[in-house]
């Protein structure tokens, strides 16, 4: 559990795609009234949302606090913090220099909310599970395919034995055939796809390791991983996805541990890329 060192909001906003319907309701209740939040009972606020103190008690402990009155604490906190950014919703009347400022911050915030919450063991641990592995399969699908594609790119230049796949059923026909020393990378915003968490068991069952890079690590495919690195999301309206900047966010963060273990060797790889593409260039010239 969290204690009130930790914000609040950010903590909402992490742990906001895995909260129940119910759940969400109060979440997005505080974050639109978090002034009014400091004086309020926890009744007063079950009352306020039309539903039970049990609710809410759920709520505050979904969210990694021990008790209402810890949650109260982390709030009056944040509101006290000049650099804490309430997300603010765009409308149409936004002329296109809002739109930047509001999409801008709400993506810093996002960076900042995620640092906060990354649990450096479980990166340290992927980042071993990575440096070992016989072969490594990156797995996407859907609006995460393209994340996916973005590390795999990462690791080809590092090197590494990496194989790209976002076909669902090429990703389950590889995953019941890998065994000890593999390791599935999954990119999953939501970490619900049914042919990510075939995948991921199949894969498990065959003796392989899988990470998970998400904005959801209570899922089927996070709960299921061997490590998980959870990114923070956040809609910025109901119908607006929230942006994956903090899965790229955890990408990068990885990729430059890799990078660092060996400065020589990236300097190598390095080099031989560039000169290839010089290379290829010039002969298309």
């Amino acid at each position: 559990m969290r204690n009130g060192s930790i914000s609040a909001l950010s903590s909402i906003r992490a742990h906001y795609m895995a909260l129940s319907q119910s759940e969400k309701i109060i979440a997005d209740y505080v974050t639109e009234n978090s002034d009014d939040m400091v004086n309020m009972s926890m009744m007063e606020l079950a009352n306020n949302v039309g539903l039970s103190d049990a609710t809410v008690l759920r709520f505050v402990r979904s969210v990694g606090f021990k008790g209402y009155s810890d949650f109260k604490i982390a709030l009056a906190a944040d509101l006290r913090r000049p650099t804490e950014v309430i997300f603010e919703e765009i409308d149409a009347q936004d002329d296109v220099s809002t739109i930047a400022g509001k999409v801008l911050h709400a993506e810093m915030q996002l960076l900042q909310d995620t640092l906060e919450h990354l649990d450096i063991s479980a990166l340290k641990r992927a980042i071993d599970l990575i440096c070992g592995a016989k072969r490594v399969f990156l797995f996407g699908s859907g609006t995460s395919a393209g994340l996916a594609d973005s590390f795999y790119t990462r690791l080809i230049r590092l090197n590494y034995n990496v194989v790209m796949n976002t076909d669902a059923h090429l990703q389950i026909m590889q995953s019941n055939l890998m065994g000890k020393g593999d390791l599935i990378i999954i990119v999953s915003r939501s970490g619900t796809a049914d042919n990510l968490i075939r995948s991921e068991r199949l894969a498990i069952k065959n003796g392989a390791d899988v990470i998970c890079i998400t904005c959801n690590a209570k899922s089927p495919v996070g709960s299921g991983a061997t490590v998980t690195l959870a990114g923070v999301a956040r809609e910025f309206q109901r119908d607006i996805s929230g942006s994956p900047i903090s899965m790229l966010g955890i990408i990068d963060v990885l990729f430059t541990n890799l990078q660092m273990l060996d400065l020589e060797k990236t300097a190598t790889y390095e080099r031989k890329i560039w000169a290839a593409l010089r290379s290829t260039r010039n002969s298309l010239k």
